[in-house]
């Protein structure tokens, strides 16, 4: 499968991390149609080999995508769609621009799936800290910030394991939540070798060159 052969090249977590971080960033800029066609082809890809994560991701930004949708569907000026609905009539514009909108929040989500689905979560809060210590922020501390995420993350997926329904007042009971929630973490400390420098150094110039290309294009999106 995808996910053992990344295990197999023996990455650090917080590599993984940063080059779909960059992946990210380039997907965001991608011009229309190839963002939507790249979110097309992501989707299949973390459908085939997340399907678990991707479905989850979907379902719970399924208001999100739809809120989209329709605010570039009605907000968007230009020619009606149909006519009769006058001024309150969707635009081929917003049709378009809804398309694109919805392609590219659909492209993260693939992606974020296929990470989560490559990474646990011990892995993924270890690599985000690892990063973290890297950058050196000043007066930002990423043990706070690993921990603070840690948390979160298990709140969620004891959420989404929940069998029974929840009552609406218990999701106000601060107590409920402190009273489960662990007061330290352990994260395993993963070596950062050459390959993990040689992957990096590689991203980094990659996405610096086609940003560079992206910027004679008139538009400054990433037209491929």
């Amino acid at each position: 499968m995808l996910s053992s052969a990344f295990k197999r090249q023996s990455l650090n977590p917080a590599t993984l991390l940063a080059v779909w971080i960059l992946v990210i960033l380039l997907a965001m800029n991608l011009a229309s149609p190839a963002g939507v066609y790249a979110a097309g082809i992501a989707a299949i890809v973390a459908n085939t080999y997340t399907p678990f994560h991707f479905h989850r991701l979907l379902k719970r930004s399924r208001w999100l995508l739809l809120s989209v949708a329709l605010i570039f569907l009605f907000m968007t000026p230009g020619v009606a769609l149909i006519s009769t609905f006058g001024a309150f009539a969707p635009s081929f514009d917003g049709v378009h621009a809804a398309i694109d909108q919805i392609g590219r929040l659909v492209l993260a989500l693939a992606l974020l799936a296929l990470l989560l689905g490559h990474m646990d979560l011990n892995e993924l809060v270890a690599g985000l800290r690892q990063l973290l210590v890297m950058l050196h922020l000043p007066g930002f501390d990423p043990d706070r910030a690993a921990l603070r995420l840690s948390l979160t993350l298990r709140r969620l997926e004891q959420g989404s394991q929940r069998t029974e329904p929840q009552r609406w007042q218990s999701r106000f009971d601060i107590d409920t939540g402190i009273q489960k929630s662990p007061e330290s973490i352990s994260l395993r400390l993963y070596p950062f070798g050459t390959l993990d420098k040689l992957v990096i150094a590689m991203a980094l110039i990659a996405f610096i060159t086609i940003v560079v290309v992206a910027q004679i294009q008139p538009s400054g999106e990433l037209v491929l």
